[in-house]
C-alpha cells in the first residue's frame, strides 16, 4: 500500500479524489503529523503532495510532507481555516 492509498483509509475517504476536497480535524491532522518516518519513501510522500495540493511543492522529509498536508487538509476549501 503506497501512502496515498494509505491516506484514502485512514481518513475514510470513498475515492482517492476525494483527498482534494476533504476537511480534516483536528485530532485527524495530529495522528498525520505523527506517523513514524520509515513507513513510506519519500517519493511516496511528495507524490501525495503533489496530488493533493494539485501542483509540486518540494519537501525536504517526510514529516515536512505530512506536515504540509495536514495543514492543506485541515482548512476548509473555501480558503478559511478551521
Amino acid at each position: 500500500m503506497d501512502f496515498l492509498d494509505y491516506l484514502v483509509t485512514f481518513m475514510d475517504c470513498d475515492y482517492l479524489s476525494d483527498l482534494r476536497s476533504i476537511t480534516i480535524t483536528p485530532k485527524q491532522a495530529a495522528d498525520l503529523r505523527a506517523l513514524p518516518d520509515g513507513q513510506f519513501t519519500m517519493p511516496e510522500y511528495q507524490e501525495a503532495v503533489n496530488y493533493i495540493l494539485g501542483h509540486s511543492i518540494p519537501c525536504s522529509s517526510p514529516a515536512a510532507a505530512r506536515a504540509l498536508i495536514a495543514d492543506f487538509l485541515s482548512t476548509e476549501k473555501t480558503g478559511q481555516p478551521l
